[in-house]
């Protein structure tokens, strides 16, 4: 299935993150600093996030990961 197939089935917020898991090779720092950067948002009971403040805590996860 490609990932046209896999997200016409599932257009959702959930579906488009298990798209970028299942389909995206598992080494990716991208995923791991979007999954971190979510996660932490959501800790915090945050369901929209300004652009800038993901933009920082994202970058922030792609630094530690690479360090």
């Amino acid at each position: 299935m490609s990932g046209r197939d896999f997200y016409a089935q599932d257009a959702s917020a959930r579906g488009s993150w298990r798209l970028a898991v299942l389909m995206g090779a598992n080494s990716r720092t991208y995923k791991f600093a979007l999954g971190q950067a979510l996660l932490e948002f959501g800790r915090h009971g945050q369901e929209a996030i300004p652009l800038a403040e993901f933009a920082a805590a994202y970058s922030l996860g792609l630094v530690r990961h690479l360090a």
